[in-house]
Formats: C-alpha cells, sequence, structure tokens
C-alpha cells in the first residue's frame, strides 16, 4: 500500500537529508581533526582517541563513519589530493611555455606540502601497505592533478614548444613520481623549497630533452642548486599564494 499523505512523504525526505548531512559533518570533522593530528604526531603517533577529541566526537563515532585508522587516514590523503588539484586550477600557466609552467605548477604543491611534512612521509611510507580499493580511491583523487599537467604538456605539443613525440600522459605521471621522490632531501638533507625546486627542474630537463626539447646548459641547476638561479622563485610563491587564497 502505497503513502499518500504528502506532508507525511515530505517530513520523511527531510529527515533523510537531514540524517544525510549530520553525516557529511561529520565525517568532516574527522578528516580536519585526523589531518590536524597527522600532521602535529605523525600517523603513528596520532590514536584514534587523540582524533575524536580534537573533532568534539565519541571514538564511536569515528568507528561509524570509518573502519580504521588507515580508513580515515586514507580519506585525508584523497581530500588532499583534491585540494591540491583545485589549487593547481587556480594557476594561469597561459603566458608560460611548457617547462615553466610544469615547474610553477609542482611548485604549488611544494608550497603546500612542505607546511604538512608529517603527513607527507606517513603517506609515503603508508602507500605500499594499503589494500587495492584504497589504491584505487587513491589514484582517481590524482586524476585532476595528472590531469592538469597533461593538459599543460598537450597545449605545449599543440604550440610546438615541446616534441610532439612526448607522452602527456606518461609525462605527467613522471612528473608526479619525481616530485614525491624528492622529499628524501627534506627528510634527510633539510632542503629548502629552492633546492627542491631547482632538482625536480633538472629532472624535468632530462624528462622533455628525452624527447627532443633542447634545454640550455646554463637553463640545468646541478643537484642542491637553489632555483632562484633559474627562474624567479618569487614567481612560483606568488602563484602558490594567490591559488591559495583563492580557494
Amino acid at each position: 500500500m502505497t503513502n499518500s499523505n504528502p506532508a507525511q512523504t515530505s517530513t520523511i525526505a527531510l529527515s533523510f537529508t537531514a540524517r544525510a548531512y549530520k553525516k557529511s559533518q561529520t565525517r568532516e570533522r574527522l578528516i580536519d581533526a585526523a589531518r590536524s593530528a597527522f600532521i602535529d604526531r605523525g600517523y603513528e603517533a596520532a590514536t584514534i582517541r587523540d582524533i575524536a577529541t580534537m573533532a568534539d566526537l565519541s571514538t564511536g563515532a569515528v568507528f561509524v563513519t570509518f573502519a580504521d585508522k588507515a580508513d580515515l587516514f586514507n580519506a585525508v590523503m584523497v581530500r588532499e589530493k583534491i585540494i591540491l588539484s583545485q589549487l593547481m586550477a587556480k594557476v594561469d600557466t597561459q603566458s608560460l611555455k611548457t617547462r615553466e609552467a610544469l615547474i610553477c605548477l609542482m611548485g604549488v604543491a611544494y608550497d603546500r606540502d612542505l607546511d604538512q611534512l608529517e603527513l607527507v612521509k606517513a603517506a609515503t611510507a603508508f602507500t605500499l601497505q594499503r589494500d587495492t580499493v584504497s589504491e584505487a580511491r587513491d589514484r582517481e583523487s590524482l586524476q585532476p592533478v595528472l590531469m592538469t599537467l597533461i593538459e599543460v604538456i598537450r597545449a605545449g605539443i599543440a604550440r610546438r614548444d615541446v616534441s610532439p613525440d612526448l607522452d602527456a600522459n606518461l609525462c605527467a605521471e613522471m612528473i608526479w613520481t619525481l616530485y614525491q621522490s624528492t622529499f628524501r632531501h627534506v627528510v634527510f638533507g633539510d632542503w629548502n623549497v629552492a633546492q627542491l625546486i631547482g632538482l625536480l627542474a633538472a629532472q624535468v630537463d632530462v624528462l622533455l630533452r628525452g624527447f627532443g626539447h633542447e634545454v640550455q646548459e646554463e637553463a640545468r641547476p646541478s643537484l642542491g642548486q637553489d632555483f632562484d638561479d633559474v627562474q624567479p622563485l618569487e614567481t612560483i610563491r606568488q602563484m602558490a599564494q594567490q591559488a591559495a587564497s583563492a580557494s
């Protein structure tokens, strides 16, 4: 027998909507708290109780929303990639050559990730431990970041700024992998953002040169050299700040 009372149907619908909204808000509060806890204490030291307390929720609320700490950490990292893709999308690379555009975009990533190094370290250690479902979710959340790089490379190919033989998808994937690998210099060598961008610039040069793109000898920094000597670092910092303030 169907319910023919419109008022009752509307009340039920509103009830479901309210519950869904409350559930969504609880999830966001927990992700915010978990991010802060992982940055302040690291993944191993941060506990579910710590996170629940920071979110002003019970530990029961955590386990209703997430399976365990690993599941919560995955949710944090998925959101981080979404935020990064949004920041990158706000950067105007139209007037830049392909090389400079790629480096500026990754400079935005450095600007964000160096402020949350414990989160980056935890993510690096956690990558090979997660299950296939979590890996698939992480890869999906990374796609907008990669697509931003791919679009820059494709635009460079179209205006003949880089070789037409360049595989845009593969190149974007390699740049992201190179970006992640540079953080060991922060952890073990106390490198600053200028040195990191300098290294990534040299790696991008090698990558583009492998596809026939000419890079001037004086444009290539040596290992650990500040990027200030190659491209004004202030330009990248301004782009990062503009993207962040626009979010």
